[in-house]
């Protein structure tokens, strides 16, 4: 069993690293002020794929809680699992809306509330406790009918604020408050009921079998539907007279809400990782199992790292530090068009800012595991 947490915390710490990448460049890079990066007529592949992997995220997040939520079952029992999973739940929705709002910004008029992967989290967690109580054949049915018919709300209206939390992406205000409301619920919920049932799974003896079973079926249930061109993803591929743009095109996911194309192949793409995890003592991966052992810390720190480190870039490089002081979206300053620097340059300060944050990411867990008679430990 001890073998297979640790396969999991090294994919955690695997996705939360992608993350980082991701979110550099969008503190950082040129172009990211100018066009979307999968947009295909404009992006190369090297910044294409560095936002295309980091589709990654909010899958695996949803999907690696549903295992821990297990996890955390089998440790203190159906009842007090119950317990913790709403506690945390509301730790995170608080979290996003507090302190997460505020690092994206930096701006404590909270002009803007995102509410993003940790709400959505949130929610999972909150009726992960009610989910663990199920069978296999329940969670079977939610996770197969969420992640395989989520799409047919796209035939609905999504004006509405419910619809839009549910399914969407929007802005909408509640009493004064503007709130960015950036990654949909529905379908991570059913990607945290297949979590659950994939770590029921695992703990049997022939884990790695079935992992590379199921992961090898949803890669190739994602190449059906991707060849179909129709239900599935949103966005159709078309063949073009240049390999590049036409694989960028194949791989052309919608993000929000999550496509079951890319659905289906990060999924399976996850399966196969912790497959290939499992029992593997190469030392090259103990920089993301460590990272995977606290990635909300991780999570938090590295946002404020980011945008601190953007703050003193804009400074010096003539823009003044009051323009990293955002009222949105740091995507949508147009104010920065002209500022930032090559997606070279995006990997190198990435490196660097690990290189920074991880020493603080170890010393964590020794504290934590000092504290573990502690109340706050349940939550971080």
């Amino acid at each position: 069993m001890q073998d297979r947490i640790k396969s999991i915390d090294i994919l955690k710490g695997m996705i939360m690293v992608i993350m980082a990448i991701d979110h550099v460049r969008w503190y950082f890079h040129y172009d990211s002020f100018f066009y979307y990066p999968l947009d295909v007529d404009k992006a190369n592949l090297a910044i294409f794929f560095t936002r295309f992997i980091a589709i990654i995220c909010p899958i695996g997040f949803a999907f690696l809680a549903g295992m821990s939520s297990e996890i955390i079952k089998s440790k203190y029992g159906e009842k007090n699992a119950e317990i913790r999973l709403f506690e945390r739940g509301l730790f995170l929705i608080l979290l996003d809306i507090l302190v997460i709002s505020l690092g994206w910004s930096f701006n404590v008029g909270y002009p803007e509330i995102i509410l993003g992967v940790l709400w959505v989290l949130g929610w999972c967690m909150i009726l992960g406790g009610v989910f663990t109580r199920y069978s296999n054949k329940v969670l079977s049915l939610i996770a197969i009918g969420i992640i395989g018919l989520h799409g047919l709300l796209d035939l609905l209206p999504s004006n509405n604020l419910y619809m839009c939390i549910l399914h969407g992406q929007c802005y909408s205000e509640i009493l004064g408050l503007r709130l960015s409301i950036n990654s949909s619920l529905f379908p991570a919920i059913g990607i945290y009921a297949f979590g659950i049932l994939i770590m029921r799974k695992i703990v049997e003896k022939s884990a790695s079998l079935v992992l590379i079973k199921r992961g090898s079926l949803l890669l190739l249930l994602f190449i059906l539907f991707r060849l179909m061109n129709g239900y599935g993803n949103s966005t159709k591929w078309t063949q073009t007279e240049d390999w590049d743009k036409t694989l960028m095109s194949f791989l052309h996911f919608q993000e929000t809400p999550l496509s079951l194309s890319g659905i289906l192949f990060f999924l399976g793409l996850m399966l196969l990782l912790l497959a290939a995890f499992s029992n593997n003592q190469l030392r090259i991966f103990r920089p993301f199992q460590t990272i995977g052992q606290a990635p909300l810390v991780f999570y938090i720190a590295h946002i404020y790292v980011i945008h601190l480190a953007a703050l003193i870039y804009a400074e010096i490089s003539g823009y003044g530090y009051k323009s990293m002081i955002l009222d949105g979206f740091i995507g949508n300053q147009k104010e920065l068009q002209g500022y930032g620097l090559s997606i070279g340059w995006v990997y190198l300060i990435t490196a660097f800012l690990l290189g920074v944050m991880y020493p603080f990411v170890k010393w964590f867990i020794s504290f934590r595991a000092k504290n573990r008679h502690k109340a706050w430990t349940r939550f971080i």
